[in-house]
């Protein structure tokens, strides 16, 4: 389900893009992975726009423990799934590409 949200709001953001020269959007996404943010670039580029990612990363694992937690109990996408195999499956929806720049 998030990730069929989140295309739908790229979709959104290209159709606006598109329609509007000097337009501006702002998406607040987790775009975890090297892949999706390479995905993301490429679109957003295809509508000639300039793109700009502010990267937040927590370091605290208990912070992050607690934060798995909450999205393995909450998120509808794991509706069914025991919490454990959640929070194993949402860690693992998570990179941070050291040292890699994405232009």
């Amino acid at each position: 389900m998030r990730h069929h949200c989140n295309d739908a709001a790229i979709r959104d953001m290209e159709v606006f893009l598109n329609g509007h020269d000097n337009g501006v959007v702002i998406f607040d996404s987790v775009n975890s992975t090297f892949d999706r943010r390479r995905s993301l670039l490429d679109r957003m580029y295809a509508c000639g726009a300039k793109v700009l990612f502010i990267e937040v990363q927590n370091t605290s694992e208990a912070e992050l423990r607690d934060n798995y937690r909450t999205v393995a109990q909450n998120c509808p996408d794991y509706r069914g799934v025991k919490r454990e195999a959640a929070v194993s499956h949402d860690r693992s929806e998570v990179s941070y590409p050291t040292g890699t720049v994405l232009s």
